[in-house]
């Protein structure tokens, strides 16, 4: 599949990356704080992006 639109590509990416790090966050509470802002940016942006 080709994605003529590379935002709607970075958004899938950022969406899988976002999941990816909320996995993580869940077995390794050791993080540094930032990881946790990190993942809760993706969230929220992931929340704003649904139509």
């Amino acid at each position: 599949m080709i994605f003529e639109n590379r935002d709607k590509l970075a958004l899938i990416i950022v969406v899988l990356w976002g999941m990816r790090a909320c996995f993580w966050r869940y077995l390794d509470f050791s993080k540094p704080n930032r990881f946790k802002i990190l993942t809760y940016s993706v969230k929220n942006f992931y929340n704003l992006s649904k139509p």
